[in-house]
């Protein structure tokens, strides 16, 4: 196998242990062609500096009991590792920064949120600037990897060339044994998507690398051809479905969207907004509760309007499911939207 360049894109909003975690185990695979991008999306805990006191190998860093290698092996990483912090406006002349080796960091503060797919693209225009990109791997800041997870990724599309996007699977971080994703259903009827393995103990029943639906984004590669036919991901989202909808776009576009199953990858998910994903929606915060159903309302008006009345059909009894709950909040959401009052 041959190794093309991947820029690996890890998006971190007020998470900078979790970032840290992260860039632990990246640091440690065994892909030897990659270059790191942190995109900031407007984080207010200081993030940038944590990571470069981490980066500089500050001994005196206070991480408040949060274990760095819990899913990492081998040895202490060796610090310092270098940095360089680039701003927004001047990511269109990446070209000209000297490639600082994969043994690097390339910070970007955004200065305000962005969202999922606003903080992404920040990344993706990087690695176009820099113009020796292959693929493009949008990682969750939550998430930890095996250190053969890239290689399974870059295996996978290069034996897979209409592959242009490619998931993990993904496990839960705290219950690793058990699956979060292994690839993606799209439900046309509702709007709606499915995990596949969601839930069930990993005894090898899902390693079995396929083609899928969609994949989810926290875990979410993407070859360079891909990327120059289909775009820069969605931003009208905000926060879900953005993966879903590239996903349907791309093929659209002609290409599949593959699973590799030995590239694993641990998810601790709802970092960023309280969901807590074993319960489904149920344990999801208001926020997230209700941007996935307004997102749903969007990307089947996008995509799907033959199925807007099952849809919708669809909301209504989750507005139903809501009441039985007693999440008032929730159901009234639904009800807005169903009006066309919430959009």
């Amino acid at each position: 196998m041959n190794t093309p360049k991947v820029y690996i894109v890890v998006l971190n909003y007020n998470g900078w242990q979790d970032t840290l975690e992260c860039l632990e185990s990246l640091f440690r695979l065994s892909y030897p062609e990659y270059r790191i991008v942190v995109v900031d999306n407007g984080s207010t805990d200081n993030t940038v500096e944590y990571i470069k006191k981490w980066a500089d190998g500050d001994k005196g860093l206070d991480m408040h009991g949060h274990d760095l290698t819990r899913y990492s092996s081998g040895p202490e990483l060796q610090k310092p590792i270098p940095y360089i912090l680039i701003n927004t406006q001047d990511i269109e002349r990446s070209g000209d920064i000297p490639d600082q080796g994969k043994a690097s960091i390339t910070i970007i503060p955004v200065g305000k949120n962005l969202g999922f797919a606003g903080g992404n693209n920040v990344g993706i225009r990087y690695a176009i600037s820099k113009g020796d990109y292959a693929y493009v791997w949008l990682l969750n800041n939550d998430t930890v990897v095996e250190k053969n997870s890239l290689e399974a990724l870059v295996e996978y599309s290069q034996k897979n060339k209409d592959a242009g996007i490619v998931g993990s699977k993904l496990l839960y971080y705290h219950r690793p044994g058990i699956i979060q994703s292994a690839g993606g259903r799209l439900n046309k009827w509702f709007g709606s998507t499915t995990s596949i393995g969601q839930g069930q103990y990993d005894s090898g029943q899902w390693d079995t690398d396929s083609f899928v639906e969609t994949i989810m984004g926290a875990s979410f590669f993407m070859s360079r051809e891909c990327i120059e036919k289909v775009g820069l991901l969605p931003e009208e989202y905000f926060l879900y479905m953005e993966e879903t909808d590239y996903c349907y776009k791309a093929q659209l576009r002609g290409f599949k969207v593959g699973y590799a199953y030995k590239s694993r990858v641990y998810h601790k998910e709802g970092s960023s907004t309280g969901c807590i994903s074993l319960k489904g929606a149920e344990g999801r915060s208001y926020k997230a509760d209700t941007l996935s159903m307004r997102n749903r309302v969007k990307f089947a008006k996008k995509y799907l309007r033959p199925y807007i009345p099952t849809v919708y059909l669809g909301l209504l009894v989750s507005a139903l499911i809501r009441i039985k709950r007693k999440q008032w909040r929730n159901a009234l959401y639904v009800v807005k939207l169903l009006l066309g009052i919430e959009s």
